[in-house]
């Protein structure tokens, strides 16, 4: 229940984030009715004043779809005046208004991101402490020839400075990504399509930091908690094979699913034998306390803001060439997007993550706003680029058709790649 409301209390924030900045700078412009009426019915709980325009506010929802915006004349309400149709206004102040919520909603991810850097210390793994004892791969690395213990060099040939580098997609395209690899002290060459590991859906990193670990939260009721082990325990061996990370254990887990094992525990100097169950997945129920050295310090205001600046327009090249691949059918959009129940889930862990999470829907909003799509700024805007192009004015029945099309833009995207899905299967 607390996720729904932290996604519903989301969603209000950046669309009133979204409102307001088009509404404050339509007010700059000089673009706007002189009296509007926000809501269902005709009656005004709330009247307000802005400069020369009058609010009022009935029944609103201010939410995307759901929230009413018209004209209000003579205590009677008619269709709102869109920007396009301010007719006596120059062509480029009128898109700039039409473009007022991106703008404000693209503003406020920056600042947010800017924000959240700044409070947040830099914390990372550096290159240095990570190759001291390698990656653990994903079960898609691991296909590809990635073993525990690799130490990573180099990225298509260059240097890199921290774990977090290697992953996140530096291309998602067919090209596949390079990585110089050192394995027992000899050198070696393995390549990975980060296409391939996306199509695969949500799940671990393509690597994950190796490393000496300790027994930190034991599961009650588990077989590690029935068999008596505790927390801050360090496992030294199992079956009498040596274990020096975590994921040298998890591998040995597996290995002996739905059978009894013999745990080696070192606890205040002593080393004591334990016989412990393994679950049918290969788990006995704790969490490791990875013993890596990370690196934290503090950001200044100008890097916290250069992380702002940057964040959101890497967002949306990540996002760009993800939708190319979906709308083409190179990768499933069944496992890659998520609805109303996953995005939930993202506002649920804190208030932090809250804040970066509206700052990437802002992000969202502010590309929906570029696309030829229903309620976007774009779809606004293609009145004002026929009339600069042919030199006459749009009529509200044309632009009737155009909001009709944005509707089966998307209809002919939705068909397009059920179709490919179709061709994909057969």
């Amino acid at each position: 229940m607390e996720t729904v409301y932290y996604y519903l209390l989301g969603i209000l924030f950046i669309y009133c984030v979204y409102i307001f900045g088009k509404f404050f700078i339509a007010l700059r412009l000089g673009i706007y009715d002189k009296e509007v009426f926000l809501g269902f019915g005709s009656y005004s709980a709330i009247r307000l004043k802005f400069k020369e325009v009058t609010v009022h506010i009935g029944l609103f929802i201010p939410l995307p779809f759901f929230a009413q915006f018209n004209s209000y004349q003579d205590g009677i309400k008619q269709p709102i005046t869109y920007e396009w149709q301010f007719f006596d206004q120059p062509w480029y102040l009128r898109v700039l208004a039409a473009f007022g919520g991106a703008i404000s909603a693209l503003i406020a991810s920056i600042l947010l991101f800017s924000i959240l850097a700044f409070i947040e210390k830099d914390t990372y793994l550096p290159k240095e402490e990570l190759n001291k004892h390698g990656i653990s791969p994903s079960e898609f690395a691991y296909e590809e020839g990635f073993m525990t213990g690799d130490k990573i060099l180099l990225v298509n040939g260059e240097d890199y400075e921290r774990w977090s580098d290697l992953i996140s997609p530096r291309d998602i395209s067919n090209e596949p990504t390079v990585y110089e690899v050192s394995r027992n002290g000899k050198t070696q060459k393995l390549s990975i399509s980060w296409l391939e590991f996306i199509e695969r859906g949500p799940g671990e990193y393509l690597f994950s930091p190796n490393g000496p670990f300790k027994v930190g939260t034991v599961t009650p009721g588990g077989q590690a908690d029935v068999a008596g082990i505790q927390a801050r325990d360090v496992i030294q061996s199992i079956n009498g094979q040596p274990v020096e990370s975590f994921y040298e254990a998890r591998d040995i887990f597996q290995e002996f699913s739905d059978e009894t094992i013999t745990l080696v525990i070192l606890r205040d100097s002593q080393s004591i034998p334990f016989q412990v169950r393994v679950s049918s997945e290969g788990k006995i129920g704790f969490y490791p306390e990875m013993e890596i050295n990370y690196t934290t310090r503090s950001r200044s205001v100008f890097e916290a803001l250069a992380i702002g600046i940057v964040r959101p327009f890497s967002i949306m090249g990540v996002n760009f060439k993800a939708f190319g691949k979906i709308f083409s059918g190179k990768i499933d959009s069944r496992r890659s997007l998520s609805g109303p129940v996953g995005i939930s889930g993202l506002f649920d862990n804190g208030i932090q993550n809250f804040f970066n999470v509206s700052a990437i829907l802002l992000v969202m909003m502010f590309l929906w706003d570029f696309m030829p799509l229903p309620k976007s700024a774009a779809l606004k805007s293609i009145p004002v680029l026929i009339e600069v192009l042919f030199k006459k004015q749009v009529s509200l029945q044309v632009y009737n058709n155009i909001y009709k099309g944005g509707w089966a833009l998307i209809m002919i995207m939705m068909i397009g790649t059920i179709i490919n899905d179709i061709l994909n299967f057969i």
